[in-house]
């Protein structure tokens, strides 16, 4: 095998490939697969949990396999100097050659015979094709709110859910759920539901391209993402995910509209100071007004309150609730340029919802806070009320 590749596609490559590399375990893992045909080379990688595949330019001179430390090429890519690069291996040997115009370098390989084999689905299945970049937005929208427990397996991934017209990622933890829809374009999905590991598929939506279409099968087990330049695949969990329409509550007492950029500064400052070990904030809901206060204080670090105007819309008496405002924080950081977020809730113990105004559909759950009466030997602590 003998490849001459541009020192910027090869890189690039190689970034890409270094998400699925791993290694602690098989040693071939940690290896980079090239398979050299006609004028382009595919890279891949798997780390048993992730694969990926893709395509890089190249003048193949020689048409050849070889599997090579993924770590050591791309350090060694990277600081070479010029930008044409030839990867050379000899027949029957376990060596391989890396040149360039000043410096050159060998590295063992491992047979590729012992690379594991990329997943084929078949005939049947489901199948969905929709743009790279909506795809991205989806998971972006909801990866936070994941569970990293792992004796609540189901809830360590992000569920999947196709209807007839609509496609739903939804990630939850506990105490706070996100879901975020898209409406398909010709309506002609196949219903299914599937539940891909959220460290798995947050690396997926990181690596898709942002332009061009993603098409997305998926068998029993795993699940493969096909673009023009890319190809990805992850293994599905086998745990059933809870019907997260349930935990969303059908009406609301009160909703308050705030201006996010108005949100998200008093939010933050508010942070700053809720450095207990629940990071709790209260929130003041004062519809009579029209104002909303958030006011965070720890003991050795002080006290900070904020008021902004708030839109209300049925309106009732004054609320106060508590909250971990570092889950409000993170709803924030992922609505981007929302101009505005209501903030809908029952009462100072059941969830209450954020969600982005405008055509963007999401919906964020977070469960208050819970004072316990004071007992007499010890005193009140706060908790989070559960899902």
């Amino acid at each position: 095998m003998k490849v001459v590749f541009r020192k910027s596609d090869l890189s690039h490559g190689l970034a890409i490939a270094g998400h699925a590399t791993s290694n602690r375990s098989l040693p071939i893992l940690a290896n980079v697969k090239l398979s050299a045909e006609q004028n382009r080379v595919l890279l891949e990688a798997t780390n048993l949990e992730l694969g990926v595949q893709c395509w890089v330019e190249a003048v193949v001179e020689e048409a050849g396999c070889v599997t090579l430390p993924a770590k050591l090429l791309t350090d060694f890519v990277n600081i070479l100097p010029h930008e044409q690069i030839t990867i050379a291996v000899s027949e029957g040997t376990s060596q391989s050659t890396i040149t360039s115009e000043l410096s050159e370098a060998t590295m063992p390989t491992i047979d590729p015979t012992e690379f594991p084999i990329w997943p084929t689905l078949g005939t049947g299945g489901f199948s969905l094709s929709l743009e790279a970049q909506i795809f991205k937005e989806l998971v972006g929208d909801v990866a936070f709110a994941a569970s990293t427990d792992e004796k609540r397996p189901a809830l360590t991934g992000i569920c999947l859910q196709v209807g007839s017209d609509k496609i739903t990622c939804a990630a939850a933890d506990a105490f706070r759920l996100a879901v975020r829809s898209f409406l398909l374009a010709d309506g002609t999905a196949e219903p299914t539901e599937l539940v891909v590991p959220a460290k798995t598929l947050k690396e997926i939506a990181a690596i898709l391209p942002a332009q061009g279409q993603v098409t997305i099968r998926a068998t029993a087990n795993q699940i493969l993402f096909y673009t023009d330049t890319v190809n990805l695949a992850s293994r599905l969990l086998e745990a059933r995910y809870p019907n997260f329409w349930q935990m969303i509550p059908e009406e609301y007492h009160t909703r308050a509209v705030m201006e996010t950029r108005l949100f998200q500064p008093v939010i933050k400052a508010a942070a700053l100071f809720a450095q207990d070990s629940t990071h709790t904030a209260t929130l003041d809901l004062k519809p009579q007004v029209g104002k909303l206060t958030i006011s965070a204080q720890a003991e050795g670090i002080g006290a900070n309150t904020s008021t902004i105007p708030a839109a209300y819309s049925h309106p009732i008496e004054d609320l106060t609730m508590l909250f971990n405002v570092r889950y409000i924080a993170d709803v924030l950081a992922v609505i981007g340029d929302a101009v505005e977020i209501a903030f809908e809730v029952c009462t100072g113990t059941k969830p209450a919802i954020l969600r982005p105004v405008g055509t963007r559909e999401a919906i964020f759950l977070i469960m208050p806070m819970l004072i316990k009466p004071k007992q007499p030997a010890r005193p009140a602590t706060e908790e989070a009320a559960p899902l």
